[in-house]
């Protein structure tokens, strides 16, 4: 059946004119560049270039579609926009709010909802883009792991600890983002044959490598989750039972061991002890509730809180970060958006497209839970762990729904 829509979708976009064909091409390699440059460029503003002018030829390409697709937003689309949209308003309640912070979140706004709406187009219009998106990424993501670790034993840091370079610029963000290009490895060796394939394995064992070297637990939370949700998602439920059994094995053995050398054991887990984590947390869960729970403090004001007599920047972990910005209604929405994309990719987890959407959204999950703190942002880690993986479930649902291209619904 997949690839019977596969051959209708590709006869489907043969026929369209070759102006149509060009500029769904254009929003494919945009899309591809902005999601490559989290490892090539050196800030987050030079790889918004690229989002910026991504926005643009979207416009274009979906104005210029003849015949219009019909319309239509489903109701788990319509909750991304709605998630969007609220942690925008938020900054009408936000304490140290200025017409430019307002200006520039509504931008950053836009263009993450073009990343959405871009990789579902471009998955289902452009032949082979999830391809040569995932060997673009690992391409880059590969020279600059290599690139770090030269420089990490050249030149050591003061803590010991491999930091990336560019936007990757500190050991969490350089464990999560080398994490997310090591699960986009393991779903292009999967996707290919003979030594590409072998080639791919490679570059995911570098990239692990690399992760390891960081001493992040973030980094390797997301790497661990994202790489059993990929074998959990490879067979036919013989492989999911071995990732269970084999998570609770280690759970078990862990506990036993914890029993008897409890010391031991949090060292190996917590080398740096819990890095101030509860202390920061219950600051942070302590102002919301004073200032509001439900609707939050709102996404422009200010996050930082007292713990342990230091001044922290932000709560440390993406999903509390949800709930300061927005209250418990944004965490709720945030949750329910990555719930039911979630549930879509599972539904579809014969294609690699639909694993590997879960894998990241499982390592973005993962290694959220105790670093991260922003979700609307300028092209990053959070467009890579959940802005891609969501885009890709918006399209795989209308795979079973599309006919034709034209059946395709924007």
């Amino acid at each position: 059946m997949q690839n019977a829509l596969r051959l209708r979708m590709g006869t489907a976009i043969d026929a369209l004119p070759s102006k149509q064909r060009l500029l769904d091409r254009c929003v494919a390699w945009l899309i591809a560049l902005a999601l490559t440059s989290i490892y090539i460029l050196p800030s987050q503003s030079a790889s918004s270039f690229a989002t910026y002018l991504l926005f643009v030829v979207l416009i274009a390409s979906l104005v210029s579609a003849r015949p219009m697709p019909p319309f239509e937003l489903p109701t788990w689309t319509l909750m991304i926009v709605l998630l969007v949209a609220y942690l925008c308003a938020s900054s009408l309640w936000s304490t140290s709010a200025t017409a430019g912070d307002v200006f520039s979140i509504m931008v950053r706004a836009v263009l993450v909802l073009t990343c959405v709406l871009a990789v579902a187009r471009s998955q289902l219009r452009v032949p082979g883009f999830m391809t040569w998106l995932e060997r673009g990424i690992c391409a880059a993501a590969v020279v600059a792991a290599v690139v770090a670790m030269a420089d990490f034993y050249l030149f050591p840091t003061w803590d010991d600890r491999l930091w990336g370079l560019g936007q990757l610029d500190n050991s969490v963000t350089a464990a999560l983002g080398f994490a997310g290009a090591a699960i986009v490895a393991v779903s292009l060796a999967d996707r290919m044959k003979g030594i590409e394939s072998r080639a791919a394995l490679i570059v995911a064992c570098v990239l692990i490598v690399t992760v390891a070297l960081t001493g992040s637990r973030s980094g390797y939370l997301a790497l661990a989750m994202g790489a059993a949700m990929l074998v959990a998602t490879r067979g036919r439920g013989r492989a999911a039972v071995w990732v269970a059994v084999a998570m609770v094995g280690i759970l078990l053995v862990a506990g036993v061991a914890f029993l008897f050398s409890p010391d031991a054991i949090m060292g190996a887990l917590l080398p740096r002890g819990t890095s101030l984590r509860p202390e920061i947390w219950a600051a942070q869960i302590e102002s919301l509730r004073s200032d509001g729970i439900w609707f939050g403090r709102g996404i422009l004001s200010d996050d930082e809180v007292v713990a342990a007599g230091l001044t922290i920047a932000h709560p440390h972990s993406l999903f509390l970060s949800i709930a300061v910005q927005g209250g418990l209604l944004g965490l709720t929405l945030f949750m329910a958006v990555i719930v039911l994309g979630g549930v879509r990719l599972w539904r579809a987890r014969a294609t690699v497209e639909a694993r590997l959407g879960l894998g990241l959204l499982a390592g973005g999950v993962g290694g959220h839970l105790f670093d991260g703190h922003e979700l609307i942002d300028k092209v990053g880690l959070s467009w890579l762990f959940f802005w891609l993986p969501l885009g890709l479930a918006l399209s795989l649902r209308h795979s079973r729904q599309a006919n034709s291209v034209g059946g395709v619904r924007s």
